[in-house]
């Protein structure tokens, strides 16, 4: 065995008197993170956003390409980015909107009023650049974000409150937990999208945040970790990369299963899923009979999907 030597510190040379006469160093000064290109384009695009809507006109895909390329230094084109990363910076400056035009007041709208308020939602979105590009990942993952309206009626319907622990296992840009957090709900948010994920972390500062697969989640997470509220858009038959390409709607079902483990007792849970997952599939009958002997499962409302038409 061999040990490195060390110089014995009392042999040093020390001068007194310089000592006296050099300055005293400064403090350190504290510096901030670089916040990532996406989320500056997601607040120059919040920026737009406000101007144009004060116009009454639409954000234009042009402008949404001119805004990227001014933030990330050059074209597409070029390769200096890519469509997902503007459409990600696009649903982040909605949330971000969000978070500076509405309040709390919404968690105690009649159901008149929150049906108004989801048609205003709609009437936001259709302002916006269509999402017409998608790439591998996007596929791959199926990273359908849910358009605000939905987003809206989904956290409306689970009764979001201050005193709640809000979960969303595929947090996404934040679609779903915005609403959340205007509640004043403590946010546990979990996305596998390392992008998404570094965005997350900028746009909720305060929440807890994790990158795991949504499909293990229950079996992952902390026992301490306990949702009194899910409120989730799961992926509707993807898996998270182990076989790429398959689709099988049971993948979705299983961030059921395990967001609906993980839920406090009393809790609500609210999702979207495709159709597929249907009570009335032949495939999905055992499913819906072991879910309703387990948990107390309220409606179960087929709506169109025209909604996302706008996400992509």
């Amino acid at each position: 065995m061999a040990e490195k030597k060390t110089e014995n510190p009392y042999q040093m040379s020390f001068d007194f008197e310089d000592w006296l006469a050099s300055p005293a160093p400064s403090p350190a000064t504290p510096t901030e993170p670089t916040p990532s290109p996406r989320f500056v384009l997601a607040q120059r695009l919040n920026e737009c956003l406000h101007e144009r809507l004060a116009d009454g006109e639409p954000l234009s895909p042009r402008q949404l390409s001119a805004e990227a390329t001014d933030v990330f230094g050059g074209t597409q084109a070029e390769g200096k980015w890519l469509s997902k990363d503007a459409y990600d910076a696009l649903e982040a400056a909605v949330n971000l909107h969000l978070r500076e035009s509405e309040s709390e007041a919404w968690t105690d709208l009649s159901r008149e009023q929150a049906a108004q308020k989801a048609r205003d939602l709609t009437g936001l979105v259709q302002r916006l650049p269509t999402q017409t590009r998608r790439d591998e990942e996007m596929d791959e993952f199926q990273q359908f974000s849910t358009p605000p309206a939905l987003a809206f009626v989904a956290n409306w319907t689970a009764n979001v409150r201050a005193e709640d622990v809000m979960l969303e296992p595929s947090a996404g840009t934040g679609d779903l937990a915005i609403w959340s957090e205007l509640a004043g709900a403590k946010l546990m948010l979990n996305e596998l999208s390392e992008r998404r994920r570094e965005l997350l972390i900028v746009l909720f500062p305060d929440a807890t945040v994790t990158g795991e697969n949504a499909e293990q989640l229950h079996n992952i997470l902390p026992r301490s970790s306990v949702p009194t509220v899910v409120v989730m858009n799961p992926p509707f038959s993807a898996t998270a990369g182990r076989v790429q390409g398959q689709r099988k709607t049971a993948n979705g079902a299983r961030h059921l299963d395990q967001a609906l483990q993980r839920l406090a007792d009393d809790g609500r849970l609210v999702a979207v899923v495709g159709d597929g997952m249907g009570p009335d599939r032949p495939a999905f009958r055992a499913w819906w009979k072991k879910t309703q002997s387990e948990y107390n499962v309220r409606a179960n409302i087929g709506i169109s999907g025209r909604e996302y038409a706008k996400y992509g």
